[in-house]
């Protein structure tokens, strides 16, 4: 049984949304040649939102040794030897897995010429511009049903927002933005935020340098 059946007089795109495939990226890029957007969050806010969700019972961090299976050698390309990532705390591991990710993503796109970085904090303090360019990336229209909805997914209208997501907002997509960017750097201390910029540097680097990073958290 199919979930979807296109007719031939009915045009669409097919969208695939994925987290954590960055290994698999360049391969699929390659069979399927799509459109590849990668959205590109803050790894200190990655972090601390991962964390969150495992206290509550809605996130899983993979075991070391699983991860290892999987990444051992992307990370021992970046510095990271077996022996110095099982002596990892969470905090560094999830930093690592960050890197890891996110540096097969620019090789993804470093290749595939049919595709796009956004930084999610450029989605959430921009929506409708950043927006605005993906779709026009994707060939899709701009509606005015589609920024009614950003408007009101973004924003801090709660009267928008269905009854059936305020159980739990962790997977929501009814957030308020501007909180969302900054929630972080309540949730966890400067030094966990160090160490976490000291992994994630030769990636994070290029969107946010550490010496913006060190200015902006001491003037808040």
């Amino acid at each position: 049984r199919r979930l979807f059946s296109a007719r031939d007089d009915d045009p669409f795109d097919l969208l695939i949304k994925q987290r954590s495939f960055g290994i698999h990226a360049r391969a699929i890029a390659k069979a399927l040649d799509p459109t590849l957007l990668v959205i590109i969050r803050h790894p200190c806010a990655v972090v601390a939102s991962t964390l969150r969700g495992h206290r509550s019972g809605l996130m899983h961090i993979q075991a070391k040794c699983e991860w290892l299976e999987f990444h051992g050698c992307q990370a021992e390309q970046l510095g990271f030897d077996r022996q110095s990532v099982l002596g990892m705390d969470p905090v560094e591991f999830l930093a690592l897995d960050w890197l890891v990710e996110n540096a097969e993503y620019e090789r993804s796109v470093e290749t595939h010429s049919d595709s796009m970085i956004v930084v999610y904090e450029d989605l959430c303090r921009r929506s409708v511009d950043v927006i605005s360019n993906v779709f026009g990336l994707l060939g899709w229209e701009l509606t005015k049903r589609t920024l009614k909805f950003i408007e009101s997914s973004t924003g801090t209208h709660r009267r928008f927002r269905p009854i059936l997501h305020s159980a739990n907002t962790y997977f929501s997509v009814y957030q308020d933005s501007t909180k969302t960017c900054e929630s972080w750097r309540t949730q966890l201390s400067s030094e966990q935020s160090d160490r976490i910029l000291s992994i994630t540097e030769p990636v994070s680097d290029r969107y946010w340098p550490r010496t913006r990073e060190r200015v902006r958290s001491s003037v808040l």
